[in-house]
């Protein structure tokens, strides 16, 4: 503890050493996991939006997050990477400087509490703090939660330099004007910083009410209100200069209030009943934290809440008693309310809005690992036995964190960006996109805005917000060719969703002379227009493509619609077609595909609408089984185009396949040894070769489940798109 009588005794002044050590380690880790572009995973959906706003300064959906594009415009700038790469980087830095935040709240809490832990377990803690697996999957994607977490771990660790601080006045006023800044930072990146405005409070009246009456308080309180009210007031400013991200298309004072408040949202908040909460909090923020640091790791925190308990009514010490109390409230008020927000909030992302409240959580975790070693040293035990004991205590939750660190490692993940690299390298010039689902809306959005190279002729459109008249405006500003009309008066009174599909049928009609593509086959929209697969896309056209299946001897392609059981679309191993999902595949579905080694495949598209699938597999499934008649010519070898699925740490055969002949003879192949569709860096296919007998004819193929076991907790499997016969001589009739 400090010394109230003097001016000249200052507290240990080690914390930015230890700061350093702590973001430079949680750096590292970050980086090894970083997404090397876009990507839809983690939550990531937005990440388009937020870096075409960062890249252009634009603005992006509400609330605006004005610190965040600044800072994401200066990432930019670098010359590494790709602009999603960038602000990637972005959000690993972020998570690094909120790790290193949390060392020094731990060396606070620390010398603040007489929990006498060794400066290396201090370090420990704060870096194991943030890697949790909800703050950690934001640290390595381009999303706002990494940036606003550090924001306000430093906002707190300001304040509770400034507490430390107090009692000698050294550089003490300067620590609580930081605390000021990075709340109003924090602010300016996301709103619900806010929430935390009441431990704020509290927190500095406990440690000097009188500091209110200074007028150096209320400087530090204009300071950072000014700072606020300038971050936002930059959003008009940058909407006029209509960027191709202008959400809410910003022209007054009330549109400013309306984006900035989330007035589109309002409906979300605080709609559920106590029994639905109760419902949310045990089936889902409950196992989510679980998820956190593992079970052990929830332990020691655990053990930090009843050992807080015993601090805060029976420490020997009364000044830690004191501290234990008003630090509980404190941390208390700077908790709850960000977690009760997120608990009433009806969103699909929920998961990210706790990375806070999560992380503010595990500073018990310190005070689980003092309850050991006060223990210890209420037993007497050795020094070697409590160092012991507190090493293993640290290596307790490393289990969780390993496991977190397969579950978010997005650094081979290229879905989101081959998604729209593959759609836009064979578009025609001037082509219309009608999208939907935020995640291909914004692939899309990034490849037409910072592609390479740059597709100036092709309008990208979101179907969803086609009802909104500040769209529409900017829709005209942004693509001065496109032609696009007010809706008439009685479509005006049509509920959300039919007027985007009206409006989306309108601009179809008004541009028929140009190149049309939807993301999602929408009867509603496509009306009587046959819709093609066309790399992820569908192309429209007035009248349906006949579509044949080569044969070019001595390659004899198979059809796969009367076994196929999954799509492209989707998890491509999941039985069924799942058309809501991200495409994994976007370059097939095109026809011909050669292999390597010259094999020609046919890749059949799916018709969503039949509900007719392209895929066979037998991933996810306890037992499943199919058999396809061969044509009856002397062959040689049988080749697929598959991958596999759940096969990364797969034991045993993936597949089993059998070839019955004419003559009755069998042959039995176990495929194992299939690279996961995960571990591809473009989801590449594996193509694999059979041999026949070539003297004895053909008749059946039978594919079944194998017995390969994972210990990721699903059945591993193979996905087949394609099969081709290979027959012995091109010059051999079929028999």
């Amino acid at each position: 503890m400090v010394s109230n009588s003097t001016t000249t005794i200052k507290p240990p002044n080690l914390d930015l050493p230890w700061f350093v050590v702590g973001g430079l380690v949680s750096f590292c880790v970050f980086l090894s996991t970083l997404a090397p572009g876009l990507v839809w995973e983690n939550f990531g959906e937005d990440g388009g939006e937020l870096t075409i706003a960062s890249a252009f300064l634009g603005v992006p959906h509400p609330s605006g997050y004005p610190f965040f594009v600044l800072l994401g415009y200066l990432f930019c700038l670098l010359p590494i990477g790709n602009f999603a790469y960038r602000t990637n980087l972005l959000s690993a830095v972020s998570g690094a400087f909120a790790a290193g935040a949390a060392v020094w709240i731990v060396r606070i809490l620390n010398r603040k509490l007489k929990l006498d832990l060794p400066a290396w377990v201090q370090c420990f803690i704060g870096v194991i703090i943030c890697l949790g697996r909800t703050l950690w999957s934001q640290a390595v994607i381009t999303e706002v939660y990494s940036l606003h977490t550090a924001l306000n771990l430093l906002m707190i660790a300001f304040l509770l330099s400034w507490n430390e601080r107090s009692k000698t006045q050294l550089n003490a006023s300067k620590h609580l004007f930081g605390a000021f800044i990075f709340l109003g930072l924090a602010l300016g990146v996301h709103l619900t910083s806010a929430f935390l405005g009441l431990g704020f409070l509290f927190f500095l009246l406990a440690t000097d009410w009188k500091t209110i009456l200074r007028k150096t308080f209320w400087v530090y309180v204009l300071t950072a209100l000014l700072l606020v009210l300038f971050l936002y007031s930059l959003l008009p400013l940058l909407a006029s200069r209509n960027p191709p991200l202008n959400w809410s298309y910003i022209r007054s004072v009330s549109d400013l209030w309306n984006h900035v408040s989330g007035v589109q949202y309002r409906y979300r908040m605080f709609i559920f009943s106590g029994i639905q909460i109760f419902y949310r909090l045990t089936n889902q923020i409950f196992p989510w934290f679980l998820n956190q640091w593992g079970i052990g790791g929830f332990i020691v925190i655990l053990i930090g809440a009843i050992y807080g308990l015993f601090l805060v009514f029976h420490a020997q010490d009364p000044k830690v008693r004191r501290v234990a109390r008003r630090g509980s409230i404190a941390w208390l008020l700077f908790w709850f309310p960000p977690f009760y927000y997120a608990l009433n909030y009806n969103i699909e992302d929920l998961a990210v809005y706790f990375a806070l409240p999560f992380t503010l959580i595990a500073f018990l975790y310190p005070l689980g690992l003092a309850a050991f070693s006060a223990l210890s040293n209420y037993l007497e035990s050795p020094k070697w036995s409590v160092n012991l004991g507190l090493l293993i205590g640290c290596l307790i939750p490393l289990n969780g964190v390993c496991t977190n660190y397969s579950a978010v490692n997005l650094s081979r993940n290229r879905l989101a960006m081959d998604f729209g690299s593959q759609a836009f390298s064979q578009l025609p010039l001037g082509s219309i996109i009608i999208s939907d689902y935020d995640g291909r809306t914004n692939s899309l959005l990034y490849e037409r805005w910072l592609g390479k190279p740059e597709r100036k002729d092709v309008v990208v459109i979101l179907r969803s917000m086609l009802a909104t008249r500040w769209y529409r405006d900017h829709l005209r500003e942004l693509y001065p060719d496109l032609r696009l009309s007010e809706p008439a008066e009685w479509a005006l009174g049509l509920p959300w969703d039919d007027l985007c599909n009206h409006m989306g049928r309108e601009i179809l009609s008004a541009n028929a002379d140009r190149p049309l593509f939807v993301v999602k086959e929408n009867k509603f929209i496509v009306g009587n227009l046959f819709s093609e697969m066309f790399h992820g896309l569908f192309r429209l056209k007035s009248e349906r493509s006949e579509i044949k299946v080569p044969v070019s001897p001595p390659f004899f392609s198979l059809n796969l619609s009367s076994i196929a059981n999954s799509d492209y679309r989707g998890d491509p191993f999941r039985p069924g077609v799942r058309a809501s999902e991200p495409n994994h595949y976007p370059f097939l579905g095109e026809g011909k595909l050669t292999s390597p080694a010259g094999t020609p495949f046919w890749l059949s598209p799916p018709t969503i609408d039949s509900g007719t699938p392209p895929v066979f597999t037998t991933c996810y499934q306890a037992s499943v089984s199919a058999k396809i008649p061969l044509i009856a010519t002397f062959s040689t070898a049988l080749h697929f185009a598959l991958v596999g699925g759940v096969s990364r740490t797969a034991n045993g055969p993936l597949a089993i396949i059998k070839i019955t002949f004419e003559n009755g003879k069998e042959t039995v192949f176990p495929v194992e040894k299939i690279k996961d569709y995960r571990d591809s860096d473009k989801m590449n296919l594996e193509f694999l070769a059979i041999p026949m007998i070539p003297t004895l004819v053909p008749k059946l193929l039978e594919i079944e489940g194998g017995k390969a076991k994972s210990p990721e907790g699903f059945v591993p499997g193979i996905a087949v798109f394609s099969i081709t016969q290979e027959a012995s001589s091109p010059s051999i009739e079929k028999r």
